[in-house]
């Protein structure tokens, strides 16, 4: 490319000392080491300089085959590029990667380089790289490294001969391979399809809108920046060129039509490159105009001309078009509408339609079923429509000159699609695990009970999990309990038939306790805690009631093990109050306070809950017999 020489007038002269600007010769390697350093962006400069030089090698060779490109991997480490142009010997690499600014590129404007740096460029993102130069049979390998002082280093490895064809091949190796594959198809997108391959393969197509043979939109994008591609590197602009474009532009330009910096990641705002892309704001607006006209042009009615808008739909942002000095309606009312894209999306109601949305006609149902969102899938397939493209299902089109040969689908057509029958899946059959169940003599878990004991179960919502109280588990000692959930009871009993829920049994046995009771057991009663301590700081001498007398001794009797039988009584209250069981013996409830006990209200014991006082009948534990 040839450099951008600007003309410099010198008017006037002061007289003094002309001093001539120059190098400092210590501070070579300091510059050098700048000049490797000026990319922000590592990866990306490695890729565009060593790709442009390959290109711009097989232009000079005149060879049209594509430059090759390798990516890194775990098996190979480094990015390559491999061209097959005029190759390199030993001299060409020593004049052109040992010497910063030496470039043979200035004296044309169709190849990209010309500043003489980008060559060493890899030193920025690494110390040390390859490049193998095969040029009339001699195959020359050189490797590059940078110094400590920031300056680079060349040396001449290997020169054999070889029956290769000429051409270059840079290897780098990779520090973070895995960013090269989305730096590569970034920047390889401006190029032309058959100028290179990747991997192997050229590259895929791109989804650029062609405007003309310069301007394209990129509707991979919706959002950022404008790009001018010159020499195949994409500049980004700091302003749109034409805002009425629904994508941003991407504007190919002549090598030599604008300046940009030495790092090549921008443009520099020069006069020229100023006065150059306010030109191509212009020609922007122009080419609109014309693309406009053009898809208009060959609208023989007024539903041709709606077609042929709907179109620009894809181009341009929402606007106002004239087709023979009347303007193109951009949408239409409509009683109601349904929208969808199909399976998996959302179905809305609206109220107009846009003529470049997909119009199914002859719809009338009051909703979007599952199944007909599956056709409409289904229609698309067969069809090769993208599936984001919405479809607007109404009854009819509204009767306006604009529609009246205005393609629609019919909703008959998509309704007779047959879909698949739904496969069903294989049904696993169950594998039966085998029961786990508790022993209560030692509190452990096993799959292997004994068969000996009575086997009881709960159901886990409902597990009582304080066992640690003695009496019950001295209840329970010859039982082994299993936990289920409640949807499994009749098949646990059916496998099962001896089994019985925990309440049922803790029932039983305490109706066996109380068989075993003597046929006269002591009176026993039980104070609530927060009244023996008052029942125990008088003697019994010193009550008068005779009743309340002998509730204060059988309680001190029963607390102090005078009689075994009134610990036993204890316990069977216990266990009855805990499980809320109704226990009768010699036809007094033992669940029930007496006549004596009802008479004071210590003995009772009360709690809050709430704004109401209760009894704790439930809680304490009263027997008596009169």
């Amino acid at each position: 490319m040839r450099p951008n020489t600007q003309l410099i007038t010198q008017q006037g002269d002061l007289g003094g000392e002309k001093v001539a600007m120059s190098f400092d010769e210590n501070s070579i390697a300091h510059l050098m080491g700048v000049l490797s350093d000026l990319y922000s962006n590592p990866e990306l400069a490695v890729v565009r300089e060593y790709s442009t030089n390959a290109l711009d090698s097989h232009k000079e060779a005149g060879n049209t085959a594509p430059i090759e490109i390798e990516t890194p991997n775990r098996l190979s480490p480094f990015f390559k590029v491999k061209d097959y142009g005029v190759g390199m010997t030993a001299e060409d690499i020593r004049n052109t990667y040992s010497k910063y600014g030496a470039s043979t590129k200035r004296g044309t404007n169709s190849q990209t380089g010309m500043l003489g740096l980008g060559c060493k460029s890899a030193l920025t993102y690494t110390s040390q790289f390859t490049v193998i130069g095969v040029k009339d049979g001699i195959k020359t390998q050189v490797s590059i490294s940078r110094s400590a002082d920031g300056g680079g280093v060349m040396e001449v490895i290997d020169e054999t001969p070889t029956d290769l064809p000429n051409g270059v091949e840079v290897s780098i190796p990779a520090q973070r391979y895995h960013q090269f594959d989305n730096t590569v198809k970034e920047f390889f997108r401006y190029w032309d399809i058959d100028s290179v391959l990747i991997n192997g393969e050229s590259r895929k197509p791109n989804d650029f809108i062609k405007i003309n043979d310069e301007l394209y939109l990129d509707s991979h994008r919706t959002h950022g920046p404008d790009m001018m591609v010159m020499g195949n590197i994409a500049y980004p602009l700091e302003q749109r060129l034409n805002s009425n474009f629904k994508y941003p532009v991407i504007l190919y330009v002549p090598i030599g039509s604008v300046d940009f910096t030495p790092s090549r990641e921008q443009l520099h705002n020069t006069p020229r490159t100023v006065a150059f892309i306010d030109q191509a704001k212009a020609d922007a607006l122009n080419i609109a105009e014309k693309y406009i006209n053009n898809a208009l042009a060959s609208a023989k009615n007024k539903s041709d001309a709606l077609i042929q808008a709907s179109k620009l739909h894809n181009v341009f942002h929402r606007q106002s078009v004239m087709w023979q000095k009347e303007i193109v309606p951009t949408n239409f009312s409509i009683d109601y509408a349904w929208k969808t894209k199909g399976e998996g999306y959302s179905t809305n109601k609206y109220y107009s339609f846009i003529p470049h949305e997909k119009i199914v006609t002859n719809f009338n149902c009051v909703s979007v079923s599952p199944n007909q969102k599956k056709k409409i899938t289904a229609w698309k397939k067969l069809n090769n429509i993208d599936e984001s493209v919405t479809l607007t299902l109404i009854d009819s089109l509204p009767k306006n000159p604009w529609l009246e040969n205005f393609p629609t689908v019919d909703w008959k057509d998509i309704n007779a699609i047959q879909l698949p029958k739904a496969s069903k899946a294989p049904v696993k059959k169950r594998v039966a695990q085998p029961q786990e169940v508790m022993n209560f003599d030692d509190m452990t878990y096993t799959t292997t009970p004994d068969k000996s004991k009575d086997l009881v179960y709960w159901f886990k919502s409902n597990k009582i999990n304080n066992w640690s109280y003695d009496p019950q588990r001295s209840l329970l000692k010859n039982a082994v309990v299993a936990e289920i959930q409640p949807r499994q009871e009749n098949s646990f009993k059916k496998k099962n038939p001896n089994a019985m829920p925990v309440r049922d049994y803790i029932k039983k046995k305490i109706k066996e306790l109380v068989d075993t009771l003597p046929s006269n057991p002591p009176v026993t009663v039980l104070l609530a805690p927060e009244d023996e301590r008052w029942a125990y700081n008088k003697r019994i001498e010193d009550y008068d009631d005779p009743e309340l007398k002998n509730i204060i001794a059988r309680h001190r009797e029963s607390r102090n093990g005078v009689d075994p039988a009134v610990k036993r009584i204890d316990e069977i209250i216990d266990l009855a109050v805990r499980w809320g069981i109704p226990c009768q013996y010699k036809n007094q409830k033992v669940n029930q306070p007496s006549v004596i006990v009802k008479k004071y209200n210590f003995v009772l014991g009360a709690y809050n809950s709430g704004a109401m006082i209760q009894p704790m009948n439930a809680m304490y534990h009263h027997f008596y017999k009169n």
